[in-house]
This record gives C-alpha cells, structure tokens and sequence, in this order.
C-alpha cells in the first residue's frame, strides 16, 4: 500500500513502483493516541494507509466471509479510482475507493409457482448482492398454508 496526500500525490515518504498495488490515504490522517486523553493528532504513514484499505477488506467480509484474497484483491482494484495519482513513480496509478452509501445493492428474486389447495410446493429464493455473492435458499413450507 502506497500512502497517498490529502491532493491524491505520492506521499513523499512512502515506497513507490511495481511491488505496490494500490494507493490510500496516508498523509494528514487524524489518528488517537495515548499522549491525550481527548482529540486526536494527525499522522503520517504507511501505518495509516494501509489500515484503510484493512477496513475496506474488513467490511467485503463482512457482507460476504467466503470471498478468497484473489477475490478481494479483484474487488479492490475494479472498485479503486485510476488516473489521479500525480508522482507515482512508476506504481499503478490506483486509488482506494469505496463509496460505503453505496457500495451494494441486494435483489431477491422468488420462484413464481400456483399451488392447488391441499397441495405443497417448494419455493426458491435467490438473493444477490453487486459485490459478488449470490445465494440460493429452497424451501417447502412448513406448516402447510391455506388458501
């Protein structure tokens, strides 16, 4: 991870080329510390970019705990800003991007069956998510409805 400044530059502290994937926000970060017992300070790192990108991870777990690092990875760079990075240095010019307001839609879909009474069926319901996951749940009712 890549720090980044508040104007989307290179920090100039942080490690640039090919070994890196991504940039964060690294410069300027308002941080705790154990010096105050109120307030914060701003700091400066690698040790605060990449903490933004965890958080990032943290949350596309959290909606979905089966996703592998190659897919997270994937999920991260199609979701990252391109282009607005100035001295990158030869790094990918990529920019951690997660807009958490809208970061996901979720859609149900539900089989269309007619039931007789005095008959079951089974319904499916698949829901989806724009992350990656989709679920398939099928069930037959319980107790039986009438109609």
């Amino acid at each position: 991870v890549v720090a980044s400044t508040l104007s989307d530059a290179r920090s100039s502290f942080s490690n640039y080329g090919s070994c890196v994937d991504i940039f964060a926000p690294g410069t300027d970060v308002e941080s705790t510390t154990h010096e105050y017992d109120v307030g914060g300070v701003l700091k400066s790192g690698t040790s605060m970019a990449t903490p933004y990108v965890s958080g990032v991870v943290a949350w596309y777990l959290s909606v979905d705990p089966t996703l592998t690092p190659a897919q997270i990875r994937a999920i991260l760079l199609q979701r990252a800003v391109r282009g607005v990075i100035t001295d990158e240095r030869g790094s990918p010019n990529i920019l951690l991007h997660q807009d958490f307001a809208n970061w996901t839609t979720t859609t149900a879909t539900f089989s269309s069956t007619t039931t007789l009474t005095g008959t079951t069926t089974t319904l499916t319901v698949t829901i989806a998510t724009s992350l990656t996951t989709t679920t398939t749940m099928t069930t037959s009712p319980s107790p039986t409805a009438t109609a």
